[in-house]
């Protein structure tokens, strides 16, 4: 990851060129020493292994938002990347010593992330055209990718309307996974005070919930859509 930012932001965006094989891997080498380092000095401070498992949570929960936003969203660029690392890298200690709820912390790191990543990606300039066009025809993701799905041929509308569709099984399909789990584990694994007519019912609720998306996830539309 560090060399990918070494060559896109020092070289492409900053230097205007492209860096040799053995400077990339000589980076790369760097990088590992200057982690491990950085990983020792923490360590050395850390009261438990829980605290740095409090740490690299909140780290993920800084950084998730753009991880997931640039598939989905064509204007996110490599000053979104940049500012969702530092915003982590600054704010997770700070939440960690000052929020005591663990749900809490993870929730305000991840606004305040999402936040900044939206406003500094729409007051900075979107990544190259050309770009975008090679990785939407290899890629086709879903999401609000209309500019570019327009330019490279394609329905505009596609990409949001597979987001859309994606989204809707998400949902209806972890449904139904739950509710067969709830109830095969209460059939298998009985509560002594409860009812195997609540295992039952969890079951059928489970099996009546695929009818919301059975058709639509192997209608022929829905193949047609993901060719």
């Amino acid at each position: 990851w560090s060399n990918d930012l070494y060559l896109r932001i020092v070289n492409r965006a900053w230097l205007k060129r492209e860096p040799s094989n053995r400077e990339q891997v000589v980076v790369a080498r760097l990088s590992n020493v200057i982690i491990l380092v950085i990983a020792l000095a923490i360590m050395a401070n850390l009261g438990s292994i829980q605290t740095a498992w409090h740490v690299t949570l909140l780290f993920g929960a800084g950084t998730g938002a753009v991880l997931v936003l640039r598939w989905l969203w064509e204007r996110i660029n490599l000053h979104s990347e940049i500012w969702a690392i530092g915003v982590s890298l600054v704010f997770s200690p700070i939440i960690l010593f000052t929020v005591e709820a663990e749900w809490l912390r993870l929730l305000i790191m991840s606004a305040l992330s999402t936040a900044v990543v939206v406003t500094v990606t729409l007051l900075t300039k979107p990544t190259d055209e050309s770009v975008l066009l090679a990785f939407y025809k290899r890629v086709d993701p879903p999401g609000w990718w209309k500019r570019t799905a327009s330019k490279s041929g394609r329905d505009a509308s596609r990409s949001l309307d597979a987001f859309k569709r994606g989204a809707y099984l998400t949902v209806t399909t972890s449904l139904s996974v739950y509710l067969l789990l709830v109830g095969f584990g209460k059939l298998l694994l009985p509560d002594p005070e409860g009812s195997l007519l609540t295992a039952g019912l969890y079951i059928l609720l489970g099996l009546a919930s695929m009818a919301l998306w059975w058709q639509k996830m192997f209608s022929p539309e829905a193949v047609a859509l993901e060719d």
